[in-house]
């Protein structure tokens, strides 16, 4: 109200019945055109459901505001159609249209789309079926679809617009109807879960995959859904991490996979694992992503869409996908350290998998591990011989493959809110030995503050962290340590290139964009494989990629080396003008003692001011000295910073 939207002496007079300050402003707004008691040029068609002004309008009976009821203009004006007789029609194929009498009403509006433009309409919608589920009125007025049709039909038309089909389809409201009646003819049981009551959404669209395509072709492999009752805790999940906004929604699980991807899944040997956020509505899009060896470009296994990231809902994901893998190639997957012949033994076996810190994706894996290890024959653990594969905690599997990824761990410690020597100290927790882990992991405790206490017990609770960034905390042999990509990129390119496809998608959406994606890749990868075309002109060897890696970074490290010389500039001219307004300021106290000491109280005042002047300077110059001696260390080198001796 206080930022003059609103006519406040307006309200004030509705709000407290002062009926002449209200007949007042009425009465002048009325004057200047606009306001309550203008007449109503309101003008609808006769097919109109609307019964109402969609403004208010002050009553001439009772003096209330109301939408007055719109009132039905009679017509007098009478047609005729003549058509000729089935015989004649041949030799007279005309119909005479008469008109008698003058209308009584403006030109009708044109709100009805006639039948041709809606065979338009549907013609374009049977075009976008994979991007039809989370189509609205704005993508489809920008659509390459719907612009190549208009400037195919209206080439003389610069820029054609929908509208130019037919004036009604400027109304983006009256579009829509004609998108959901599209939605409804392609996913008649909805686009969710469910659907929309007894509908089935992507239960749907799975049954008529199972029962329309052969088992080779299917895609969406498993869908699962628990009740709460049903589902187990586990302590180390987070409040956030549990189905839905409250804990009494069921666990549901969506695993889309390839038969040709399960082929590749267990061959792979490094993997790498992430949860998306941005795709789908209402659910997570959990990917198991690696490096293609012949083509050296990333690859896709499986997406799986959960509403959950609890630890035993991973858990359930991998058993299944386990399950599935078995179905399409016979084995599932094989671990190095529970299905190896010897410590040695790397043949077909997974050795590493890179996760970010996220407690239940790791805590999910290690579960799973320790399911699988009791279904297994007793064996002596490689790197703990005294014990059985079947005595490993779910955190000890994960201490024989998993690491963290550098990015992520780099990332958490820039934002801790510690100094920077503290910050070096996080940093070089990553490494293979550590001269004295103990005594940095204090240091960086005593030291930080209540943000490096906090940083330290989120590390040590989380069990697994520090395994999965120092080699010598873990059971990794070495040579598969080197060998192990450093960082997630892998995932997160596959999550970048699908999130291309569209965010914010419905569930049964996003499932048919992702199965484009992976088919368009899978495709891409078997062209390279039979004929050798790659997917661009780049060779994708590793020593390109590193390349531009460390390009990249050297860029970076250009930008912020300019940035913090940009700083020191900025510091050396405002200490310098400090510098200066100190020195005058000190030189005005000398000037009003002398004056104050020869003259009456008006010259004390003039000294007391000056003195305050001249502590003031003081005070902002020393400040802005502490600013110049955080900036030791950074930049260029090249800038000089300008510091009092």
């Amino acid at each position: 109200v206080g930022n003059g939207r609103f006519d406040v002496q307006y309200l004030e007079a509705v709000l407290t019945e002062d009926h002449e300050e209200v007949d007042r402003i009425e009465s002048q707004a009325q004057l200047d055109g606009y306001g309550p008691r203008v007449s109503c040029h309101m003008v609808t068609n006769n097919t109109s459901q609307r019964l109402t002004c969609t403004w208010n309008h002050r009553h001439h009976a009772d003096g209330d505001l109301k939408q007055p009821a719109l009132v039905s203009m009679e017509c007098h004006c009478t047609f005729r159609e003549y058509e000729p007789l089935e015989d004649y029609r041949a030799s007279c194929p005309y119909i005479l249209i008469t008109s008698k009498g003058p209308h009584s009403h403006p030109i009708p509006l044109p709100q009805k789309t006639p039948r041709k433009a809606k065979l338009v309409l549907e013609s374009l919608f049977e075009k976008m079926e994979v991007e039809l589920a989370d189509l609205t009125p704005r993508k489809f007025l920008r659509h390459p679809v719907t612009q190549c049709y208009l400037s195919s039909h209206f080439p003389m038309l610069r820029n054609p617009m929908l509208s130019d089909l037919h004036i009604s389809l400027s109304n983006r409201s009256h579009l829509k109807v004609y998108i959901e009646r599209a939605k409804k003819a392609h996913f008649p049981e909805g686009t969710g879960w469910k659907g929309i009551g007894l509908s089935l959404g992507l239960m749907h669209v799975k049954a008529q995959q199972d029962s329309l395509l052969e088992p080779e072709a299917h895609y969406i492999r498993s869908m699962i859904e628990i009740s709460p009752s049903e589902l187990e805790s586990d302590e180390d999940d987070l409040p956030e991490d549990q189905p839905g906004e409250t804990t009494l929604q069921p666990l549901k699980i969506a695993i889309c996979m390839t038969s040709e991807a399960s082929h590749r899944f267990v061959k792979a040997q490094y993997l790498q694992s992430d949860i998306g956020f941005k795709r789908i509505v209402g659910f997570y899009e959990f990917e198991v992503a690696s490096v293609d060896k012949y083509s050296n470009t990333s690859v896709t296994f499986c997406r799986v869409y959960l509403n959950s990231q609890t630890a035993n809902a991973h858990r359930l994901v991998l058993a299944e996908i386990n399950k599935i893998l078995m179905e399409d190639t016979g084995r599932g997957l094989r671990w190095r350290h529970l299905h190896g012949l010897d410590i040695d033994d790397y043949d077909g076996l997974i050795l590493n998998w890179v996760v970010d810190q996220h407690r239940g994706q790791a805590k999910g894996i290690g579960l799973y591990l320790h399911d699988l290890a009791q279904g297994l024959a007793p064996k002596a653990d490689f790197h703990q011989p005294l014990w059985l594969i079947q005595d490993l905690s779910p955190y000890d599997h994960l201490r024989r493959f998993l690491t963290l990824c550098t990015t992520h761990f780099y990332r958490n410690v820039r934002k801790c809110k510690v100094s920077e020597e503290v910050k070096s100290i996080m940093r070089g927790l990553i490494c293979v030995q550590h001269n004295d882990w103990d005594e940095a992991v204090e240091e960086i405790r005593t030291t930080g503050g209540r943000a490096a206490q906090n940083w330290v017990l989120d590390k040590e609770s989380s069990k697994f962290v520090f395994p999965a960034i120092c080699w010598e905390k873990s059971y990794i042999p070495f040579d598969i340590w080197n060998a192990r990509p450093r960082e997630s990129n892998i995932v997160e390119v596959v999550h970048a290139n699908v999130n291309m496809e569209g965010t914010q998608c419905t569930l049964v959406g996003g499932v048919i964009k992702g199965k484009h994606y992976d088919l368009l890749k899978q495709r891409s990868l078997l062209n390279r494989e039979d004929f050798g075309i790659r997917e661009s002109y780049g060779s994708k060897h590793p020593y390109e990629n590193a390349m531009k890696n460390h390009k990249r970074k050297a860029h970076g490290r250009k930008k912020n080396f300019q940035q913090e010389d940009s700083k020191i500039e900025a510091h050396n001219k405002k200490i310098a003008e400090l510098h200066l307004r100190w020195q005058n300021a000190r030189a005005g106290v000398e000037t009003a003692y002398v004056s104050a000491s020869s003259s009456t109280q008006t010259g004390e005042q003039a000294w007391e001011r000056a003195k305050k002047a001249a502590d003031n300077a003081c005070l902002a110059f020393e400040k802005q000295v502490q600013v110049g001696r955080s900036l030791v260390g950074k930049g260029s080198g090249k800038v000089f910073i300008a510091l009092p001796s």
